[in-house]
């Protein structure tokens, strides 16, 4: 009985290792007939913090650094103190920093901390993105937030 047991789980994971093999012959093919192109190189990162989680930030950007150093990279200011500021701009010069601007969204975003109002996090951040998503191609959204 356990033969059995391990042949069909052999046979299950050599059947989702040929299916994503057969997804990714697929869509590459797909992307060379319609884009003529196999990917598309154009990511934007885009990511936002607040003072409290600066560490984080700076192992995210020093990871951006090492392994997509040619990549755009947009960090939304939602609450940095004055030197962490100055510190991103002297040390991180290929990225773009911009000032989330909490006038122009609901009382609920308050100022130097977001209110997260979903179970996935990202209710309260999608505005961070939302405007990337509409002006730029492909993009990759990474939170700070750590849960255990």
């Amino acid at each position: 009985m356990k033969k059995y047991f391990k042949f069909k789980k052999l046979v299950n994971e050599m059947f989702e290792i040929l299916l994503d093999v057969f997804k990714i012959l697929y869509f590459s093919v797909k992307n060379i007939i319609l884009y003529r192109k196999l990917a598309d190189t154009d990511l934007t990162i885009v990511t936002g913090s607040d003072y409290t989680h600066f560490e984080s930030v700076l192992n995210l950007l020093d990871s951006i650094k090492i392994y997509e150093p040619n990549t755009n990279t947009v960090l939304y200011d939602i609450g940095f103190q004055s030197s962490q500021l100055k510190f991103l701009n002297e040390n991180y010069k290929n990225i773009t920093i911009k000032k989330f601007n909490f006038d122009k969204y609901p009382k609920f975003f308050l100022k130097g901390q977001m209110v997260i109002i979903s179970l996935a996090h990202m209710h309260g951040k999608a505005p961070l993105f939302q405007k990337q998503l509409t002006s730029m191609g492909d993009l990759f959204y990474g939170s700070m937030l750590v849960t255990k």
